[in-house]
């Protein structure tokens, strides 16, 4: 089959990448820089603490073994609180409805979302703010996956809190401009320099923009509490661009490398535990 992809793609490229031809989309480009505003930020010090999760799983016959970690960290790499972390084996199923759902991935995913929350929770009285990595909007609306009910609880109660602040360094979300692809492609394309889309305030209470904190660096997504002015949403940039390395908040970079879970992280798990002897799900392959 991969043959044949190659086959179609080789055949297809321009109807395939269509969408990121960027001259069939004059209009939504107008827009994009119609709603853009050169911005240079000002130093502004202030204490953040960056929050993320991961989590990875080994499927056995049976079972998962599966991991799930999260922390909150300052700049000096010093936690704002202890981490959490949860490991241990099961079929990690979810109540959805009445009704049994195996899928390791959304539960897992939920666990992780648990964990930022408490983080952040407590990260909010030890900090200026505190970021976390990924999209309240995201968790709060995307139902077709089928989260669990808590998933929206603690989503919803996070964008209760001032001092909590979102960031996103990909997005699909068109809610702005309206475009085939994500409004994230077409404020890249905008330009090279710092700057930032007008706020966009969502009906559930969060303002969200679009942001460059520094030359030739991707836009990252904001997403902030409450409805926000252009100078609110300005002091936000100095401050996320002043603990910034490339154009993205440093101690979200030290989150994502303190918590993550790699697969060779499982594999070492799973012989300290003595499952190395139990089929796998990929041995029945052969692989």
């Amino acid at each position: 089959m991969l043959m044949k992809a190659y086959e179609y793609a080789a055949s297809n490229q321009d109807a395939i990448v269509r969408g990121v031809n960027l001259s069939l989309g004059k209009e939504i480009m107008r827009e994009a820089k119609s709603l853009w505003n050169s911005y240079t930020p000002n130093l502004r010090e202030s204490q953040l603490a960056g929050i993320d999760s991961s989590w990875n799983f080994i499927p056995y016959q049976g079972f998962y073994l599966f991991a799930v970690e999260a922390v909150s960290i300052l700049r000096d790499c010093s936690y704002t609180v202890e981490p959490l972390f949860n490991l241990g084996v099961g079929t990690l199923s979810v109540e959805e409805n009445g009704e049994i759902v195996y899928d390791p991935r959304t539960e897992l995913q939920s666990r992780g979302m648990e964990f930022e929350y408490e983080l952040a929770m407590g990260s909010v009285k030890k900090s200026d703010f505190a970021l976390i990595d990924g999209s309240v909007l995201a968790r709060f609306y995307d139902r077709r996956k089928r989260k669990p009910t808590k998933f929206y609880e603690y989503a919803r109660e996070l964008m209760g809190q001032e001092n909590v602040v979102f960031i996103s360094k990909t997005s699909s979300s068109n809610i702005m401009l309206g475009g085939i692809l994500g409004d994230i492609f077409y404020f890249n394309h905008v330009g090279s320099l710092p700057g930032y889309s007008k706020p966009y305030f969502d009906n559930v209470g969060v303002t969200i923009f679009y942001v460059r904190l520094s030359d030739n660096t991707p836009c990252i997504r904001v997403e902030a509490p409450g409805k926000i002015s252009e100078s609110e949403a300005e002091r936000l940039i100095d401050i996320l661009q002043t603990s910034s390395v490339s154009g993205y908040p440093y101690v979200l970079r030290l989150a994502h490398e303190q918590c993550k879970v790699t697969n060779d992280d499982l594999e070492r798990l799973a012989n300290m535990l003595g499952l190395n002897a139990e089929i796998g799900g990929r041995d029945v392959l052969g692989e």
